[in-house]
């Protein structure tokens, strides 16, 4: 394995994600240092210099976006939630603790945790929401894990004032929500992560947290907005109208704006999102999970919306194979009809759009000269794929992450021949396994070396 300054890199095909939606089989990239300076079909001679990577049976396209996730619950992944998505508050208190109760300690365990599996899935760029407690600083923990996977992370501080999701004495005012977010951000945002502002949810912010939260935002600000019928409901009857509308009066509805959960939107809020420029995170399995609607995303594509994928918690695993099929599955049974949602359509979601969403698709979300080496190389000698059948809905609907063999992020390897080149799996696995035991028993729910009950 090289980390060579300039590679040559052969594949069987080469999915571009390009505006043409160019496919070359076989072909190859050339990268320099971070960017990518040519892509084209064949077998072209290196030059002096180059080191060459002959993946000669394998499948090469830009690495995955994951749009929406919370990376410290990753301690508990797998385990069924005994809580509903109510709009206030999370309703067990053993769960309480255990998803969003964590200390730093715990929520680097659990976000490291977490980005060790989402490079396996082939995702380089990703969100972390993590919502902040006074004095407990999860925050740190969390931006700390960023730091050290070696990802590309923008980073939602969430904040609340106004919920029973975290208690009165843990929850900022106002003036120290915009102070925490400036001293997060200097004392660790670097060119690989960035800190952005998220005000929780409308049932748990005032509108004078989201409007000071607003005036901060860079690159975006997130928010979670109506996954539920409750939620939905709920604005209306707040406000009068729904909650996109709200946001449109408040005056932070625009460009910038990163809603995850589309779930509820109506006519008239879709048009608001087309109006404005925002775009949405979208989380089929996490939603599924938990019950809730599932979306017609036709509503926004064919607005031209931008609607990423994300994995979300909870989620039972951090496979975003899993998430792109699932995303083709639910919608062809929502519409009644096989042909309302292609393969293509969720490779799009899980690589330019989820780019779109993040405003990084200058960037990233395609192999094109110019954008970064974010690469994601697929063994085409998996199981899964073969034989060699239809090349874009073999990797939507048959690919798992456990065929993802190589990744690069930036021109650099991080995963190579399935082998983490920066992160160390086995050191990651045995403190989430000790925080995680010293959780449940805190909790009352231990049942032995297999975790909660």
């Amino acid at each position: 394995m090289s980390n060579s300054n300039a590679q040559l890199i052969y594949a069987a095909a080469v999915i571009t994600m390009n505006d043409a939606g160019d496919i070359f089989t076989p072909g190859f990239i050339r990268v320099k240092g971070a960017l990518i300076t040519e892509v084209g079909a064949g077998h072209p001679a290196a030059t002096d210099g180059e080191a060459v990577h002959d993946f000669a049976d394998d499948i090469l396209l830009p690495s995955f976006v994951n749009t929406h996730h919370h990376l410290a619950s990753s301690l508990i992944q797998g385990a069924e939630p005994k809580h509903k998505m109510a709009v206030g508050t999370v309703r067990d208190g053993a769960w309480l603790k255990m998803s969003v109760g964590l200390d730093r300690e715990e929520c680097e365990a659990g976000s490291s945790l977490g980005y060790l599996q989402l490079l396996e899935s082939g995702i380089t760029t990703t969100t972390d929401s993590q919502s902040t407690w006074k004095g407990l600083s999860k925050l740190d923990g969390s931006i700390t894990a960023a730091v050290k996977s070696g990802l590309r992370v923008i980073f939602c501080a969430a904040f609340v004032n106004k919920t029973e999701l975290v208690p009165a004495d843990y929850q900022l005012t106002v003036s120290e929500s915009v102070g925490e977010l400036a001293r997060l951000r200097s004392t660790y945002q670097n060119e690989r992560v960035t800190i952005e502002p998220e005000p929780l949810s409308l049932p748990r912010v005032t509108d004078e947290l989201v409007l000071a939260l607003h005036k901060e935002r860079n690159q975006l600000m997130a928010m979670h907005l109506t996954y539920s019928e409750e939620f939905d409901q709920w604005a209306r009857k707040e406000y009068g109208y729904p909650a996109v509308v709200h946001l449109e009066k408040l005056g932070v509805l625009d460009e910038k704006s990163l809603l995850a959960h589309p779930v509820h939107f109506d006519d008239e809020e879709v048009s608001l999102l087309k109006k404005s420029g925002a775009s949405a995170a979208y989380c089929a399995v996490s939603n599924m999970h938990m019950g809730l609607a599932i979306p017609d995303l036709r509503r926004y594509s064919d607005q031209g919306i931008p609607v990423g994928l994300g994995l979300d918690h909870p989620n039972g695993s951090h496979d975003f194979f899993e998430t792109m099929k699932t995303t083709v599955l639910t919608q062809r049974s929502l519409n009644r009809d096989q042909e309302s949602f292609t393969p293509l359509r969720a490779l799009e979601m899980a690589t330019r759009d989820g780019a779109k969403a993040l405003k990084l698709f200058d960037q990233i979300g395609s192999l094109e000269v110019g954008k970064k080496a974010d690469l994601l190389v697929i063994d085409g000698n998996a199981p899964e794929l073969q034989p060699p059948a239809g090349l874009i809905s073999q990797v939507v609907m048959a690919a798992k992450a456990k065929c993802v063999k190589h990744v690069a992020m930036d021109g650099k390897w991080h995963l190579f021949n399935y082998k983490h080149q920066g992160m160390n799996p086995q050191e990651i696995f045995a403190s989430a396994r000790d925080i995680q035991k010293r959780l449940l028993e805190s909790a009352g729910i231990y049942n032995g070396v297999r975790g909660a009950r």
